[in-house]
């Protein structure tokens, strides 16, 4: 019987820099450093039973509550948009284990999860989302949860089969299962937004008006449930001492997609030349080839059967509508509200939008040939064992990754130039924005990988030391990523999101006097990088996605003083719009 008890409270900081307006409307550098406390207490005892020489029970569970207060703010956001969280979760596993004969093994485990996460935060004024300044106003949160019970059944059995046993075998199935009720709140309250601090300035001596508004309206609380299955067998065949071949197949599916054909095979190889001889084989070659696969995300599901239309309406007025009646009506709501450096009054309602705007509902579906994303993995290495107990590893490893999700905006206006979008039909004229789930997109990674691991004395235990050099490009970074053109694609393969050229980390474990152990490390890596927009919406999508030309960037970065590497865009034709995610934030 084990039992263990944890209990933690934390004090850490949120800084806020933002540029805001004084008492006399001049802008001003808002600085200010927010504790953000965080209380955790958990408990997780553990039971282990004999049942008898060939059946063991093990049976865990634990108990974990959290809260968290002052969440959501830090940079541009002002405390104003702080919410706080409560989390409880419990977890209860157990695992059978079962000695069939002298080379069989059998496991099952079965695991039952209950938890609920709850998020509080004023949702009661509207929020105010100023371009490049702050974000302030409520935290359009409300009184919001998450509730979920998950349960997962895995069943394995293990065996050797062959002569010396040269086929170690493993074939399995698991089944797990999802329920969750979810309550939302958000953007009950609405969001203003506003191109620049110049326009909110002019909003609040009424010579301006925000550029969108949008609010949530309706029934808050949805559930949705999903189920996955997968068997697989594997082999791992021993020909001889120092070579090995393993295979595998495995079978996946889901509910909430129509996809079926989920086949996965694996194939790896891993050769010591020389072992088995008189020496230990210092060299190690391995190969592999895979396919793995991603699963649907329930929460897509729920957005769309949350925003249908009917169960809650995401309403849009957008001053940049393509439609110049739109664009009036559109106009007119803007303008009625009242801003002070306090705050907001008499924003529009939900029957006043629909009065004069009744395509102004965004509607959130999945694509019907939506498809799980899957990965083919390639992967190649070389590990040689050096004097002083040290190894020292290199490695190949690329992937190509297909239907990678994406979001888009199929009743856009359909706007080809996208530069004057005046009465810019939509495919269906009768709706509004339509963003839809779809399954689209590509990625592809290549990256070598050098490991080195030395243990050199009693003194220095352990030295590690990892170098990656990696290359990632795609044309979406998830579900929640819209193109600049959701009719035009082909401008959108770049770099990924998590792209990091460099990164390098070196560690170890130092014995001192008076048993005293240090840890140190170090962590190097070059710049992320990050998408660079317009910050206005130009094709009256309502997605504030248009990057700018090359020629626009260099103008922009002039005049803002700013001289980072992707302000020199050489001799770039200053007509063509940048690639995505083309700016690079700093290494660290």
């Amino acid at each position: 019987f084990f039992l263990d008890l944890n209990k933690r409270d934390i004090d850490s900081n949120s800084v806020i820099n933002a540029l805001v307006l004084d008492p006399n409307l001049n802008p001003v550098i808002f600085s200010e450093d927010v504790t953000v406390p965080t209380n955790r207490f958990s408990i997780s005892p553990r039971f282990d039973y004999q049942i008898n020489e060939k059946h063991t029970l093990v049976a865990r569970y634990s108990y974990t509550r959290s809260t968290q207060s002052n969440q959501g703010i830090g940079n541009l956001t002002l405390a104003s948009r702080a919410f706080a969280s409560k989390n409880r979760d419990h977890d209860f596993q157990i695992t059978e284990t079962m000695i069939i004969n002298p080379t069989t093994i059998n496991e099952t485990r079965f695991r039952y999860e209950y938890s609920k996460n709850s998020r509080f935060g004023d949702n009661s004024i509207p929020a105010l989302n100023v371009g490049s300044a702050f974000t302030g106003g409520g935290s359009q949160v409300g009184v919001s949860f998450d509730r979920s019970h998950q349960w997962e059944l895995q069943n394995y059995t293990t065996t050797s089969l062959g002569k010396n046993s040269q086929h170690a075998i493993k074939f399995g199935v698991r089944v797990r299962g999802n329920d969750t009720t979810d309550r939302s709140e958000n953007n009950f309250g609405g969001s203003f937004t506003f191109t620049n601090l110049d326009s909110y300035r002019g909003a609040i001596l009424g010579t301006a008006f925000p550029t969108q508004f949008s609010v949530t309206v309706g029934n808050p609380q949805q559930s949705v449930s999903q189920t996955d299955f997968g068997i697989f067998i594997t082999d791992d065949w021993r020909i001889n001492p120092g070579l090995t071949i393993t295979g595998g197949l495995r079978y996946e599916n889901q509910t909430n997609t129509s996809d079926n054909f989920n086949l996965a095979p694996r194939l790896s190889v891993a050769w010591a030349p020389g072992a088995g001889g008189a020496t230990p084989a210092k060299t190690v070659l391995r190969a592999g080839f895979g396919m793995y696969y991603d699963r649907f995300s329930q929460n897509l599901t729920l957005q769309a059967r949350r925003f249908n239309g009917v169960e809650q309406l995401s309403l849009i007025v957008n001053s940049t509508d393509p439609d110049p009646v739109r664009r009036a009506a559109a106009i007119a709501l803007l303008q009625q509200p009242t801003f002070s450096l306090n705050g907001v009054t008499n924003a529009p309602t939900a029957d006043q939008i629909l009065a004069v705007l009744p395509q102004g509902n965004t509607i959130r579906t999945i694509s019907p040939d939506v498809q799980s994303p899957y990965t083919y993995q390639t992967s190649f290495s070389v590990e040689r064992q050096l004097p002083r107990r040290s190894t020292l590893s290199v490695s190949y490893e690329g992937s190509r990754t297909v239907h990678v999700l994406r979001s888009r905006n199929i009743n856009a206006p359909i706007c080809p130039l996208q530069v004057n979008c005046a009465s810019a039909p939509r495919p269906d004229p009768t709706a509004g924005n339509i963003f839809q789930n779809e399954s689209t997109g590509v990625s592809n990674q290549n990256q070598i990988v050098v490991n080195f691991r030395s243990q050199f004395n009693s003194r220095v235990s352990l030295i590690t030391s990892t170098y990656r050099l990696g290359y990632a490009n795609n044309n979406s970074d998830g579900s929640g990523s819209f193109p600049a053109d959701s009719f035009d694609l082909s401008d959108e393969y770049g770099r990924a999101a998590f792209d990091v050229r460099h990164y390098f980390v070196l560690g170890g474990s130092l014995n001192l006097p008076w048993r005293v152990s240090l840890s140190p490390f170090i962590i190097a890596n070059s710049g992320r990088p990050f998408n660079i927009t317009r910050g206005i919406d130009f094709n009256g999508d309502s997605l504030f996605t248009e990057r700018p030309t090359f020629g626009e960037l260099a103008s922009r970065c002039s005049a803002l003083g700013v001289t980072k590497a992707f302000c020199d865009v050489g001799d770039q034709d200053p007509n063509l719009i940048i690639p995505r995610n083309f700016g690079k934030s700093p290494a660290s």
